[in-house]
């Protein structure tokens, strides 16, 4: 009789145990499944103000009507701004989508990408990894006049038109290791972002592969971030200039199948295309020249400690993207290395 009361007893604190676990889950971890060949990571790196969590949260529930996100995917939101500055009323929504706050105040991108370190992206088997900035919205409601060509054409038709679906069989279908989509909204002063904004003109194509690729909407394999992750040095660069000039040189060596590639099949925008560039608030008020002796320091210091040649890297995606926007200067508009649809 005792055996059995005992038995009992194990089985009733066996299902409660299981409960448990299942409602935490359902809170943390928003994956059904820990094998899964879709599973991703999406990080919001970092938060910085009020109406940029207002972006946060439309993406969230923008990329909500995705079911593979929905069951496959986790997120993490990085949150730098004051406390103060975010009402109550925006951490529940971001906590509804099952994502995880780190509270990381004052803390720059860098610093919270270096947090998510290999290991935890390996143990979770993320397959993909998201890294969208608080600034860049993939269903935007701003409204442009219609152009027919250069940077702004075909706006109305892409400005909510992300299907992470889609991006993603396009993403494996091409073996692309990291990608963006066409990014709306960039101000042009540094030529390089070119390649991010232009249309692709070859009929029934996803888009291009490049040499160079900001990091706006970053959607990468595992490797590709665990590569990416190898480079941040926030000690010596906490602001993140130079990450994109080196990545293509350092991920042909490191990244097998390395390719990047801007799938502008799809669009996303970045910042408030109703206000001018100029006149918008940066989160981060540092100085260009106070970021480039950084960029400079963080080469010198990988030369001296690791014998990794960040200038050359450098040097390399400056010759490949300015044959690239040779293109867009004749108004070819074509590229080389097409990414293709799946059939």
């Amino acid at each position: 009789m005792m055996r059995i009361l005992l038995f009992i007893i194990y089985i009733i604190v066996f299902i409660l145990n299981v409960e448990c676990r299942s409602k935490i889950l359902s809170v943390g971890n928003r994956l059904i499944g820990m094998n899964s060949t879709s599973k991703g990571l999406l990080i919001i790196p970092g938060l910085g103000s009020h109406d940029r969590s207002k972006i946060v949260v439309n993406n969230l529930e923008y990329l909500e009507r995705f079911p593979v996100f929905q069951q496959n995917w986790d997120c993490m939101v990085h949150i730098f701004a004051n406390s103060s500055s975010l009402t109550k009323k925006i951490y529940t929504k971001i906590e509804k989508f099952g994502c995880r706050i780190i509270h990381a105040k004052g803390r720059l991108v860098t610093y919270n990408l270096k947090s998510v370190v290999p290991s935890y992206i390996k143990q979770n088997h993320y397959k993909y990894v998201f890294i969208l900035l608080d600034d860049v919205q993939l269903c935007s409601t701003a409204k442009f006049p219609p152009a027919k060509t250069g940077i702004m054409k075909d706006y109305a038709k892409l400005k909510c038109s992300f299907n992470l679906t889609d991006y993603l069989n396009i993403f494996d279908y091409n073996n692309i290791t990291l990608s963006s989509p066409r990014m709306f909204g960039i101000h042009r002063d540094f030529k390089y972002r070119d390649m991010l904004c232009y249309p692709n003109s070859v009929p029934n194509t996803a888009g291009c592969v490049a040499h160079y690729m900001e990091m706006f909407a970053y959607i990468m394999t595992q490797r590709a971030y665990i590569k990416l992750w190898e480079l941040f040095s926030p000690k010596t660069n906490p602001y993140g200039w130079g990450y994109d000039m080196w990545y293509d040189g350092f991920g042909n060596k490191t990244v097998k199948g390395h390719k990047i590639a801007v799938i502008n099949k799809y669009g996303a925008v970045h910042g408030d295309l109703s206000v001018d560039y100029s006149k918008q608030k940066r989160v981060d008020p540092t100085s260009q020249e106070t970021k480039y002796a950084a960029m400079l320091a963080q080469e010198k210091y990988f030369a001296n400690k690791f014998n990794i040649p960040l200038e050359k890297f450098r040097a390399y995606t400056t010759r490949q993207t300015n044959e690239y926007n040779q293109y867009l200067e004749n108004e070819l508009n074509k590229c080389t290395n097409i990414i293709y649809n799946v059939p």
